[in-house]
């Protein structure tokens, strides 16, 4: 048993081991936790074979990179057999491209330990087992803030809580935020 909790319905995103290319971006349907098997709708990807993947499970307490087997399921099903999984702690864990649009609903100053609730628009760009990369209009953040991310992807809803770490000034108008998770639940 590799999950500590039922990860159905949970986003999932699967990329070949070899390669590191992106196979899709869907959902777990149904998981049996006596045998660590997913399964998927395979309707975007159904001509893709039986191959070893890597994946990211946005668990509903945090995010975990783990292997599997993909395999032809029923229908337009596909499966997943989980043979191990990864928490990364380190800033060499693995970044995924998660491309998700939210909204930053709360701010706490590093500066006056006072809470914002100014929503402001912004964009997760990428994610690892322990960290984010989100965009955000320029000088709204700064490092030592924490800002409560609520964010939406094919109607699931993500909620992070991260401390901003570096800025990436990128232009006049954004700033790019690399950011460690301090709390992330999906649902």
């Amino acid at each position: 048993m590799l999950f500590k909790n039922d990860i159905s319905n949970c986003r999932i995103i699967l990329y070949t081991l070899e390669g590191h290319e992106q196979i899709a971006d869907t959902y777990i349907k149904r998981f049996d936790s006596n045998r660590d098997i997913g399964v998927v709708d395979a309707y975007n990807f159904e001509k893709i074979g039986s191959q070893k993947v890597t994946a990211l499970v946005f668990n509903k307490t945090g995010l975990i990179e783990c292997n599997g087997t993909l395999r032809d399921g029923f229908g337009l099903e596909k499966e997943i057999c989980f043979f191990k999984t990864n928490v990364k702690n380190d800033r060499g864990a693995t970044r995924y491209d998660v491309n998700m649009m939210g909204n930053i609903v709360a701010v706490l100053k590093k500066d006056s330990g006072s809470i914002e609730k100014d929503i402001f628009q912004c964009h997760v760009e990428n994610m690892s087992a322990t960290g984010v990369l989100i965009k955000t209009p320029s000088e709204r953040l700064k490092i030592g803030d924490v800002p409560s991310i609520t964010c939406y992807k094919d109607g699931h809803k993500m909620q992070i809580v991260a401390e901003i770490v570096r800025i990436h000034t990128t232009s006049v108008q954004e700033d790019k935020f690399g950011c460690r998770i301090v709390k992330l639940v999906s649902s």
